[in-house]
């Protein structure tokens, strides 16, 4: 058998879900950075270091929780069958 890069033709590689653990990171990662930035953004405006700023954080971190969750963990939806027509 050819070795070859291909997860869906070796599953014996080490990589297999590499590319979906960037991915969930990205996800948590960028999700704290929107709403913390927001955040930052309102107390900049209101000059109320760092009340918004931490209200984001934690919006952020709880939103991209949900994100990882949603995409890794949450049962997959089933395919509907199709009822017979009459």
């Amino acid at each position: 058998m050819p070795r070859t890069s291909d997860p869906k033709t070796n599953p014996q590689t080490g990589w297999t879900g590499v590319g979906q653990a960037w991915v969930l990171l990205s996800e948590l990662i960028s999700a704290l950075a929107v709403w913390g930035g927001i955040g930052y953004g309102l107390d900049r405006w209101f000059h109320t270091w760092p009340v918004f700023f931490a209200i984001g954080m934690v919006v952020g971190y709880a939103g991209g929780a949900y994100l990882i969750y949603r995409r890794g963990f949450a049962p997959q939806s089933r395919p509907r069958k199709e009822e017979p027509r009459t």
